[in-house]
């Protein structure tokens, strides 16, 4: 039993990151885009295996992946996810790699139904609007999300929890500068679209097409929203109509990861 110890501590202690919850391990086994180590399972969830077909069907991916597999007791499995909802499963894996930085997208002309469509994300630091904002994005078929290398939550197995898997399978990269990012595929035939709760914008739901174009939309910090200078690169902004207001409640919008599956819900419908 030490030695096991010992064994489990030495590997988490190598840097390793540790996957928790059914889905997220099994989105990244179906991706396989990380370097995938041992897979723990809890002794009562290996035991029923066959009766749970979630665990049935990864034990069988982790076996055709190679990965060792590894049979642990709660306390352990515990200590590794931090004491956050593992449903008996941990995966130990390298980080996420996204690939070089860009500097813009592809130059697009494109004006079919089929436009390609970006989400950017401003400064969004909080892991769990993190994974609903790509939860979201996944599920409206984002081609994919682009965050900056700074000032933006890591993509950490919290992350991939709370975005039930979309983290192991959406197309996601990195840039230096946002802004230099958006100006550039802005000059390659890129919209830019902003969101922004005041000023002048677009009222969501609107009959007008939107997003028939090669399109970016851009989504800022949870407090502040988008900066300035993020702003004037955009060519139109977006808000959400409220339904229901009362000045004198402080609940005057919707959180971010809300927000963005309502905007997204209105923008593909025009894009597709």
């Amino acid at each position: 039993v030490f030695l096991s110890f010992c064994r489990w501590f030495s590997k988490k202690s190598r840097g390793s990151e540790f996957l928790y919850g059914v889905q997220p391990i099994r989105a990244a086994l179906l991706a396989n885009k990380r370097t995938l180590d041992t897979l723990y399972v809890e002794e009562l969830k290996s035991a029923h295996k066959s009766t749970n077909p979630h665990i049935a069907e990864i034990l069988d991916l982790a076996n055709k992946a190679s990965v060792e597999i590894v049979t642990e007791t709660k306390s352990r499995l515990n200590n590794l996810s931090e004491g956050r909802l593992h449903q008996g499963l941990i995966l130990q894996t390298h980080p996420l790699e996204l690939g070089p930085l860009l500097e813009s997208l592809p130059t697009s002309n494109s004006t079919t139904n089929s436009a390609p469509f970006w989400v950017a994300l401003d400064q969004v630091v909080d892991p769990q609007n993190l994974g609903s904002i790509l939860r979201s994005c996944y599920f409206f078929g984002v081609s994919g999300v682009m965050i900056c290398s700074r000032n933006s939550a890591p993509l950490s197995p919290v992350v991939s929890k709370a975005s039930s898997g979309a983290l192991e399978l959406i197309t996601i990269r990195n840039c230096k500068n946002l802004i230099s990012f958006l100006e550039k595929s802005k000059s390659g035939g890129w919209k830019i679209y902003g969101t922004n709760l005041d000023g002048p914008a677009i009222e969501l739901p609107t009959t007008n097409e939107i997003a028939t174009l090669p399109s970016i939309v851009v989504f800022g910090n949870e407090g502040t929203g988008l900066r300035t200078n993020i702003k004037q690169v955009c060519d139109e902004m977006l808000r959400i109509r409220p339904l229901y207001s009362d000045p004198k409640t402080p609940v005057d919008c919707l959180n971010i990861g809300v927000a963005v599956g309502v905007i997204l819900s209105h923008l593909r419908k025009s894009n597709q």
